[in-house]
Parts: C-alpha cells; structure tokens; sequence
C-alpha cells in the first residue's frame, strides 16, 4: 500500500514550516523540507547553497548561474561537462527522483519544492497550498527573521514569491498560486498557524480513510 504523504506549498512567511512540522508531528509521518535541496547538491556533487542558488530564482538569474556550474548526468557520477552545457534540466531530474522515493518509502510531509506536482499521480497524496495577505506576511517575515526594516521584509517577500512561482512554472507550467490544482487550501492569517494545521489533520485522516475504502 503507497505511503501516506502530504504535500505543502506556501507563500513566503504564510506559515509553512511550522505547520508542517505540526502535521508531521501529530500524524506520525516524517518532515522532509531542506532535505530535499541537501541530497540533490548530494548526487549532483555540488555544494547546497549552489542548488538553492538554482532552484528559486527567474529565469534569468538561473541561466546565468547556470554556466557557472558543472553537473553530471542524474544517474551517473560527477563529471564536469562541457561550459555551455544546460544544468536545470538535471536539477530538476533529481529532485523529481528524490522526492518520488521518499514518497514511495515512508509516510511523509513534503514541504515546497513542487512536490505536489511531481507526486500528482500519488493514489495517497493530500496536496495542500497555504497563502496569506502581503502585509500579514510582512510582519511575520520581520517577526520570524528579526527583520527591523517592513521594507527590508517587503523585499524579501516579494522577490520570494517571485522566485518560487518562476521555479514552479519552469517545473510545471502551471501557475503556483491557483489553488484549483490542490485538494486543500487555507489563508493561514485568517484560520491561524495552529487551526491551518488542525484543518490539514483532519482532511489527511478523511483522504486516508476514503483511499482505505477504495474511494480515492
């Protein structure tokens, strides 16, 4: 029987992490969040802060960043390949493949990192999105982060908004925020991080018992 997993996608600052680790916490399963990011630089025999120099920025910037890099072929050892090589295309390769066999190899909550995308076809997947207004999100980045400066945290904000909805649609070609393509999503500044959490519980006890009954 496949392993339950939940996945979450968020807004920067809307609460994410914390509610994961709740979800994860109380359901028994396993948190990946920077694990992901952590074993792809593994397998691509590059360092992390190069995969997450990758992984959330435009189009452009990854480009450029790009051919910087040297990645090998996703299966096979490291070798440098030529400079004007295309390395996304391998990043995403292997955090597909990593996502997808911790998916298949225990019960998990998956935060970020288009996990709802690539496990969509999971028979045991409760895909969840969570959003909050801008300025609720602003002063929660300055609370979390010690940011002193709202403009300082609006730039934060924005520019990672921006950079996941870029990473999301070169994954995809969807659009990150349309919450049509989720089983679940809740405005956290609304519900609260707790109640956000308590929802997401319940929804995975009710996805898992309708798969039980063959009415996934």
């Amino acid at each position: 029987m496949p392993a339950a997993v939940v996945t979450i996608s968020r807004q920067m600052a809307s609460g994410g992490a914390y509610i994961g680790q709740i979800v994860a916490r109380r359901l028994g399963l396993a948190y990946f969040d920077r694990e992901v990011l952590q074993q792809a630089a593994d397998r691509l025999g590059v360092s992390a802060a190069e995969v997450a120099a990758l992984e959330e920025r435009s189009t452009t910037l990854w480009d450029r960043i790009a051919h910087a890099l040297a990645f090998g072929a996703p299966e096979a050892p490291y070798v440098p390949p030529p400079r004007d090589t295309v390395y996304h295309e391998d990043l995403l390769a292997v955090e597909h493949r990593i996502i997808r066999e911790l998916a298949d190899s225990r019960p998990a909550v998956i935060v970020g990192r288009g996990a709802a995308f690539v496990l969509r076809q999971h028979p045991a997947l409760l895909s969840v999105f969570l959003h909050a207004p801008q300025a609720w999100r602003i002063d929660r980045a300055r609370e979390s982060y010690g940011i002193a400066s709202p403009d300082e945290a609006r730039t934060l904000v924005e520019r990672t908004d921006r950079d996941r909805a870029a990473f999301l649609h070169r994954l995809t070609g969807r659009e990150w925020t349309d919450a049509t393509q989720y089983d679940l999503s809740a405005q956290t500044s609304t519900l609260g991080l707790d109640e956000t959490a308590e929802l997401i519980i319940r929804a995975a006890g009710r996805r898992l018992q309708l798969k039980d009954r063959g009415h996934a």
